[in-house]
């Protein structure tokens, strides 16, 4: 481990006792834990030798169950396989959101357009342009009628 004075960047967490150094270490989630570990090589080998930080941010991130009686798993590799997936689900659902919106923006696009046709039929701009609930009471008239 490095000395306090070789490594005066880490503010002298390094200096800490081991138990303190883990204990700080425990408050932090997965991506800081990886942040850390790619600051410096010492604190890369702190957390790489400790790899119960991870199991501990799998279930404060994640609250993923930890089955008693299974070999130890590669906690890191279990972490980043979980922070992945959620990922993944998260953009999925924001893609479903997204393609949602899209569609009901086509269909608003579309009673627009009818509006337009029917502002163009009737001829008389300055009404419709102060009464739009009636130009909703047309187009859905019209809407009816065509179904």
């Amino acid at each position: 481990m490095a000395t306090c004075e070789a490594r005066p960047s880490l503010g002298h967490f390094l200096c800490l006792p081991l138990e303190l150094q883990l204990r700080v270490l425990e408050e932090l989630g997965g991506q800081d834990l990886c942040a850390m570990e790619s600051s410096c090589r010492d604190l890369r080998r702190l957390i790489a030798g400790n790899a119960y930080l991870y199991e501990h941010a799998l279930r404060d991130d994640f609250s993923f169950a930890v089955t008693s009686g299974s070999s130890a798993p590669n906690w890191k590799a279990q972490y980043v396989d979980t922070f992945i997936q959620a990922r993944l689900e998260t953009l999925e659902k924001q893609q479903r959101v997204c393609d949602a919106l899209k569609l009901r923006l086509d269909e608003l696009d579309d009673l627009l357009g009818d509006a337009d046709d029917v502002r163009d039929v009737l001829g008389a701009p300055e009404l419709l342009a102060s009464e739009p609930s009636l130009v909703l009471a047309i187009v859905g008239d019209m809407e009816q009628v065509s179904s």
